[in-house]
């Protein structure tokens, strides 16, 4: 009686952890299981990040400043996410954000497109 009581009572609380997860979560485990069959066995510190949830750095189109997207003009943006530049003398941080879109890559500060580079002109 107590071993089917035990496979119960793991079945209850397996039932009530997956109803309880959240889209989002679901969303970050499903990251972990393809991050898991790229970089085991090949990433060194791998064991020790498996308990670290992935962080969500993608931003929306209306976190964007309105005056960058209306130098981009029509381009369909695929990605957005924050990114930090050092400076070569003082190693100085500076917020920048990286936006992908079909035709280029831009490196935004603020309200400035700082850089446009083109896919077409990349090499490798």
């Amino acid at each position: 009686t107590s071993e089917m009581l035990q496979k119960i009572c793991i079945r209850n609380l397996v039932r009530k952890y997956c109803r309880g997860v959240t889209a989002e979560r679901q969303v970050q485990l499903q990251q972990k299981v393809v991050a898991s069959a790229v970089f085991r066995g090949k990433k060194e510190g791998y064991p020790q990040s498996i308990n670290q949830p992935f962080m969500d750095t993608r931003l929306k189109e209306n976190e964007i400043n309105p005056k960058v997207l209306q130098q981009i003009q029509g381009e369909k943006i695929k990605y957005v996410t924050p990114v930090i530049k050092y400076d070569r003398n003082g190693f100085k941080a500076r917020e920048r954000l990286l936006v992908l879109t079909q035709t280029s890559a831009y490196v935004v500060e603020m309200a400035k497109i700082k850089q446009k580079i083109d896919y077409s002109t990349l090499k490798g």
